[in-house]
């Protein structure tokens, strides 16, 4: 069952007020408005990092508005941000996805304990179990001894899995994000 979105107004309306420097990733406002003249930066940042446009009584996610005033088409699909920044809305970091994908690239949980995504630890074995999902399935990659060895195998499990959206929720300690 396809996700719900709110639908984005139509491309002349936003053209009218709104335009896109896809290099910047800015939403600059043609004409006055309440809480803006024309030249400044659209919308606001959200609590959790999203910038967010309000127009014509609704709010908008504004890398939605961006791929629509970029690519002349309703985006039908999640988007992802590819460097995890929510109010980096550059075209070049904003990339289709579907629900699974956007999900991979993920930093971590606030429930994470080691700092690597899929990597915990086994009490009852007293070694690092590596689980990673996708498509609804649990993998399992295997229990280490080793921590490093079990980042380095769950990070490598996470490109086959995960391909080009693999994440591991760290851009830190040495392992690739």
């Amino acid at each position: 069952m396809p996700r719900l979105r709110l639908k984005l107004p139509d491309l002349d309306l936003l053209d009218e007020y709104f335009s896109y420097d896809s290099e910047l990733g800015e939403i600059r406002l043609k004409k006055d408005f309440a809480k803006g003249k024309a030249g400044d930066l659209a919308g606001y940042v959200n609590d959790i990092g999203y910038r967010q446009i309000y127009f014509k009584g609704k709010t908008y996610f504004a890398h939605r508005i961006a791929w629509k005033l970029h690519y002349r088409v309703e985006p039908e699909f999640d988007i992802d941000h590819e460097d995890q920044v929510r109010s980096n809305i550059k075209i070049n970091n904003l990339r289709k996805a579907n629900f699974a994908q956007n999900n991979w690239n993920r930093k971590l949980t606030a429930r994470n304990t080691t700092g690597i995504k899929g990597v915990g630890w086994s009490k009852h074995l007293n070694k690092w179990r590596v689980v990673i999902y996708c498509n609804y399935r649990c993998n399992f990659i295997g229990n280490f001894a080793d921590f490093d060895e079990a980042c380095r195998r769950a990070d490598a499990a996470r490109i086959i899995f995960h391909g080009e959206f693999a994440h591991n929720g760290i851009y830190a300690i040495g392992r690739a994000a």
